[in-house]
Order: C-alpha cells, then structure tokens, then sequence
C-alpha cells in the first residue's frame, strides 16, 4: 500500500489479515478441456492454496480508543465470508455458474465486493490483498 493515497486528517488504515486453505481450478465450462490444458496447463486440475486475505480498513480515530473500527466487528465480517471457504472448492463456492475464473484478481474482487457492505460505518473498505502464495498476490482495487 505504499502509493497510495494518505488517510484523510484524523483517519487511520488499518491493515488486518486472515488466512485460509482451499482449493480451485482453472477450466471455463464454454470450451473443451483440451483448450483450458493448454492455455492453463497443470492448473486445469483441482489444487489447494493456502490464502493470506488481508483487508485494509480506513475510518476516522475514534477520540477515546483511537480505533478506526472496532476489531470484533471487523473480524465477525471476515469470519462471515471466510469460515464457509475453508476447505472447500473456490469454483463451487465462490463463481458457481463458472462466468469467473477463481484467479487472485477475481477473487481479490469478489472478496472486495463481498466485504464492502459489511464494514460498520464511519470506517469503509479501501482495499483488499490476497495471496495465494509468497509469490502471487493481487489487489482490489489496485493502488
């Protein structure tokens, strides 16, 4: 998050993370396997990550505990979203009708999405980072 933008005066982000194994694949439902093999190789077949979501909240200080929101209802909204992917299928659970491949990007946008409305006010969701592994991360929106 270093390019962007500064919180507003009095406003804090707060960067908050959980992590979370589950699985997906790389095969759209409109085309043969054979075309998904070779665009998306090894990866056409079902294989787990372990995700590292990381939520970053911005909201104004509050002037007695200095939160920008409140760690309980943020971690119930992450628990909300998370605990049903734990484990499971990403394809099945998050792009069912198979219009989205589950990519870090769609995911980081679905996840974005998902959370946006579930962030108590005055803070809102600024942004969303998810890691499928030490080398392959995205963000949403990006910076």
């Amino acid at each position: 998050m270093d390019d962007t933008p500064s919180p507003p005066p009095g406003s804090a982000v707060l960067e908050r993370s959980v992590s979370f194994r589950a699985l997906h694949r790389y095969r759209r439902h409109d085309r043969h396997e054979s075309r998904d093999r070779a665009e998306f190789g090894e990866l056409v077949d079902p294989h787990p990550h372990d995700y590292r979501l990381t939520l970053y909240v911005v909201g104004p200080m509050d002037p007695v505990t200095g939160f920008a929101i409140a760690l309980p209802a943020l971690d119930r909204a992450l628990e909300e979203v998370v605990a049903p992917l734990r484990g499971g299928d990403l394809n099945a659970l998050v792009f069912p009708e198979g219009e989205r491949l589950p990519s870090c990007e769609n995911l980081a946008r679905w996840f974005f999405a998902t959370l946006r409305d579930r962030i108590p006010p005055p803070a809102r969701l600024r942004q969303v980072r998810l890691a499928e592994s030490d080398d392959l991360a995205a963000w949403f929106p990006g910076g």
